[in-house]
């Protein structure tokens, strides 16, 4: 972390104010100032590029709540400022509005997260109103807290981080941590460290209308944590209209396996309107997903119930235990109106590897759920597989209605489902190979029908149809 010397910080500080201010400060009403006795700064010359030490306070930063960033010091600033490096009144801004004006370089100068600790938080909301920062660095922090562009912040949107390298043990391109809403972000930077993400580590908030680029790379390492990976978030209360295009890799241990995804590894709610387009896998990976590793409802919930809707797949997915076009394993959640074309395999691995174009394993808890109207046309392999799924564990009242899938010859699939732990009745695993005679009708179920996803079961553009042949499409394609 930088530290500035208290002469620069104190020149900053008590920059002339501009005609009309109060310059000491009294509390007059014509003052500007922070409360401390400082004058409200007037912005500095614009600085698109970084030479990684220099710093100035945006204008009016201490008396207005709508702040503009011109300068690319004036970000480094703010970066100071929330660290407790700049002597402010309230560094967690609550109650402020930062908006970025301009496209900024940090020009691969070492790069400390906005609000960086656990006990640091940018309370603002930060409009990056479709700009971008570029060649973001951070490859010396070897702390505790995970790095970002930002580490702890409220509220994000219309930003992106076109390119840079972040590497650390938990390390994400945007944001670490966000707490109210991360919207139309993206990343572009190539992230490596042990649990790492493309826009957000971790958000209990809606993560939205955003994607990556950029490579994600997760290796297991001498601290015993979980590797995991995922192009947009790790976590996340939910994920709407995102997708990820850059390599999701993971190199895990025997004792040590990794978790990746393509979108977001681990998710409690609505997963909607999300696809993958890159390669998902690496070594000893223990689960992976196109779209998420991980979805799962406990049985204590009473709210937030996931759920997988108008999700596709076309990369490749490759694990060692569970490896699923749309979804390594999926638990209590119904998934309804998913794709996948990419090819899906487990390597050869224990007698419990399973390989299924939409999930790998699918069970529910306690209570129905289905997988319906979705499709696979990619090669499944695996010791167990299965066109749709690799292994149906239904417990209850778990069903697979209405999913089609194309055969490949062997190894891949002969079968829509590879192995159930109890075997359902016919009409509760209903997966028909695609042919002239088997094709999805808008009357078959109502999740086949055509419309623009604004209501329950309108999630297709078309059907496409089987004399070409040509698949059917979601509506937002």
């Amino acid at each position: 972390m930088w530290r500035f010397p208290a002469l620069l910080l104190g020149a900053l500080l008590l920059s002339c104010g501009s005609p009309g201010e109060d310059p000491d400060d009294n509390g007059n009403g014509n003052g500007n100032g922070n409360g401390n006795g400082d004058p409200d700064p007037v912005a500095g010359p614009v600085v698109l590029v970084w030479d990684g030490v220099s710093i100035s306070p945006p204008g009016g930063v201490y008396n207005r709540k709508n702040i503009t960033i011109r300068s690319v010091t004036e970000l480094a600033w703010l970066s100071a400022a929330t660290n407790g490096d700049v002597d402010v009144v309230d560094n967690t801004f609550e109650g402020y509005t930062f908006t970025l004006s301009n496209d900024l370089d940090l020009n691969n100068k070492e790069w400390t997260p906005i609000a960086l600790a656990t006990n640091k938080l940018l309370a603002a909301v930060f409009d990056g109103a479709g700009h971008s920062i570029s060649n973001l660095k951070i490859t010396e922090y070897d702390g505790n807290y995970g790095v970002a562009l930002f580490g702890r912040a409220n509220e994000i949107k219309n930003l992106r981080v076109a390119s840079g390298q972040v590497t650390g043990s938990l390390a994400a391109g945007v944001c670490v941590n966000a707490y109210g809403s991360v919207t139309s972000c993206s990343n572009g930077a190539n992230i490596r460290g042990v649990q790492a993400a493309g826009v957000a580590f971790s958000s209990e908030c809606k993560v939205a209308d955003s994607y990556n680029t950029g490579s994600i790379v997760c290796v297991a390492d001498e601290s015993g944590d979980t590797p995991l990976g995922a192009g947009v978030a790790l976590f996340a209360d939910s994920v709407v209209r995102c997708y990820n295009a850059g390599s999701v890799t993971a190199t895990g241990t025997e004792h040590n396996p990794a978790l990746v995804a393509g979108v977001i590894y681990s998710a409690n709610s609505l997963i909607f309107s999300c696809y993958n387009t890159a390669q998902v896998g690496g070594v000893w990976v223990a689960m992976a997903g196109g779209v998420c590793a991980k979805a799962e409802t406990s049985h204590t919930a009473v709210t937030g119930h996931c759920s997988i809707l108008a999700c596709y797949n076309t990369g490749v997915v490759q694990a060692e235990n569970y490896a699923g076009g749309i979804a390594g394993y999926v638990s209590g959640c119904p998934v309804k109106a998913c794709y996948n074309t990419g090819a899906v395999y487990c390597s050869d691995g224990p007698e419990s590897a399973y390989a299924g174009g939409i999930a790998g394993r699918y069970t529910d808890i306690d209570r129905q759920v289905l997988m319906q109207s979705c499709y696979n046309t990619g090669s499944v392999s695996g010791k167990i597989n299965g066109g749709i799924c690799g292994h149906h564990e239904r417990l209850y009242q778990t069903a697979i209605v209405s999913c089609y899938w194309l055969k490949w010859p062997s190894p891949s699939a002969s079968s829509g489902v590879g192995s159930f732990e109890f075997s359902p009745p016919p009409h509760l695993a209903d997966t028909p190979e695609f042919s002239s005679s088997a094709w999805p009708s808008a009357q078959e179920w109502s999740e086949w029908g055509i419309g623009d996803g604004s209501g329950s079961g309108k999630y297709w553009k078309t059907l496409g149809n089987s004399t070409t042949p040509t698949y059917p499409k979601l509506f937002f394609e």
